[in-house]
């Protein structure tokens, strides 16, 4: 597969997490097109709103960024914010941002894969 069709099968992996009406089988098959086999039975548990899975996801896909808050909201909805880091300092916050993302839904573990998802799609894409 090429990096190309890597970035639209994560495109697909993506929008189908924001739409939230799929099954956990589905997107492991769509994380093992996008090139992110090596963990794929973790992506369809973290879509399934399991915490520690998204938190795994976050570290294999993204280790440098932070999670920088999240927030749940009386209507039920939890929004995580991701920001990037500048790699060889460290830095974190604004002064150091690479990049910002943010997701919300229904369930908090598949806000953070999500975030996760968009976080490393801007990496690929700034690289």
């Amino acid at each position: 597969m090429t990096e190309l069709e890597e970035l639209e099968a994560l495109d697909d992996l993506i929008s189908a997490v924001k739409a939230g009406e799929t099954c956990r089988v589905h997107i492991e098959r769509m994380s093992a097109q996008a090139g992110l086999a090596e963990a794929g039975s973790i992506y369809g548990a973290a879509y399934q709103d399991d915490l520690n899975a998204a938190r795994m996801v976050h570290n294999a896909l993204v280790p440098h960024w932070a999670l920088e808050r999240m927030s749940l909201w009386p209507t039920g909805l939890a929004t995580f914010h991701l920001w990037g880091t500048h790699e060889e300092r460290g830095e974190r916050w604004h002064s150091g941002c690479d990049g910002r993302v943010e997701a919300t839904d229904g369930k908090p573990g598949r806000a953070w894969l999500l975030a996760s998802l968009r976080a490393f799609r801007s990496t690929l894409v700034a690289s």
